[in-house]
């Protein structure tokens, strides 16, 4: 009926573009964003356009033409526009007939952090803590939480902790390799805690892993929503590059400095893999002990059998990034205290407090309030009784 052209359809559809047809407008003006949620505004009449970054299409059908093309942008999100010239009911099924726009595709249902949620996530707790000793899986665990929180760019508000790198997509990055094992071990405990968000659940899994190791305790706040939304390669740090490297990446997430040298500290875990990283060894000699020895080894300088990566040595050269280097190398309290500062900070990227859409401390001051009063109106009430029975004596 429309007589568009297949491979436009594919494009999109690989894209995941999505769009959210609302109002009553009799046409539409429909802004899509490939790394963020969607939404549609009343637009003017016009002939339906639709562009991307890739592709130039025109067509025409019954009721509209049609018209593909690239909307230059000197941001990553550029826009798919979407102009109807019928009635919005009409234009949002064709919409949603021939390129399944869904809201739920792009954006997932932001999760009710109420006392049940949380019950949730104090069991996926203790099932990660048994999985972790289990399987000593802690450093991929440390690596899968950081990997989905450090895709976050505090200017276009994309990527973050958004359980996005579950998707194949995301988890077949370069930088990614490997992960799909930590993928698959979480499977276990949400398919136990399904109420659970993977976003939720990927950083409770890092936080866990860097306390059963020995490390600080880090404050976990849940209530992130998941995305299928897979944010373009590159946004993790190359292991390869140096400081300058390293600031773009962590300022572009709204890091600092000292957020850099921390969050480093948490190679003290784990080791290099060449069929994932083309690096081979450990940081330090316990890889599977969360401590300061990641600093006291990089002072050290090169050492057989331990790994020292360009990222690492940037941390020495550096002088704004040297200091952090030897306060936590003399001082593993000072370390683990700014370590579970940071971790926070990157575990909550993209995500605040506030959307989570259900806020338990101001519930329990709510019902703490309430039970005050209760209990001061029942005082009230039984001194009154108490006085009458005294005067019936």
């Amino acid at each position: 009926m429309f007589g568009f052209p297949v491979n436009v359809f594919w494009i999109l559809l690989q894209k995941q573009w999505r769009c959210i047809p609302r109002g009553k407008a009799h046409s539409k003006e429909v802004f899509i964003t490939p790394y963020s949620q969607a939404f549609s505004a009343d637009g003017v009449d016009g002939p339906v356009t639709l562009s991307t970054r890739e592709h130039y299409e025109t067509w025409q059908g019954s009721l509209w033409t049609v018209s593909l093309h690239e909307e230059p942008s000197p941001s990553e999100n550029r826009k798919l526009v979407a102009k109807g010239t019928r009635s919005g009911r009409v234009f949002d099924k064709f919409l949603t007939d021939y390129f399944n726009f869904q809201e739920e595709s792009v954006s997932m249902a932001l999760p009710v952090v109420d006392t049940e949620y949380l019950k949730e996530i104090d069991k996926a707790r203790r099932d990660l803590r048994a999985l972790i000793a289990y399987k000593n899986c802690a450093p991929i665990m440390l690596r899968l939480a950081w990997h989905d929180a450090g895709t976050y760019d505090k200017n276009s508000k994309t990527g973050g902790a958004n359980g996005s790198i579950r998707n194949e997509e995301e988890y077949s990055h370069g930088s990614n390799s490997g992960l799909k094992i930590a993928i698959d071990f979480c499977e276990g405990v949400k398919a136990k805690h399904p109420k659970i968000t993977y976003a939720d659940l990927y950083q409770l899994a890092g936080v866990v892993a860097v306390e059963v190791t020995g490390g600080p305790t880090i404050d976990f706040v849940p209530g992130r929503r998941d995305s299928n939304i897979c944010p373009k390669e590159g946004r993790l740090p190359n292991a390869k590059l140096g400081s300058p490297h390293l600031r773009d990446i962590f300022y572009r997430m709204g890091l600092s400095d000292k957020d850099i040298v921390a969050l480093s500290g948490g190679h003290t875990l784990g080791r290099a893999h060449p069929d994932r990283s083309g690096f081979e060894g450990p940081w330090t000699q316990e890889p599977l002990k969360f401590d300061n020895s990641y600093f006291v080894e990089l002072l050290k300088g090169e050492t057989d059998g331990l790994l020292k990566l360009p990222t690492d040595t940037a941390l020495l050269d550096d002088p704004a990034f040297r200091p952090y280097v030897e306060l936590y190398a003399k001082d593993e309290e000072a370390f683990f205290r700014d370590y579970a500062a940071s971790h926070k900070k990157l575990s909550e990227l993209g995500f605040t407090q506030e959307s989570s859409g259900f806020k338990v401390k101001d519930t329990t001051v709510l019902a703490q309030s309430v039970a005050g009063v209760a209990v001061a109106a029942a005082v009230v009430i039984l001194s009154y009784f108490y006085e009458v029975r005294k005067k019936m004596k």
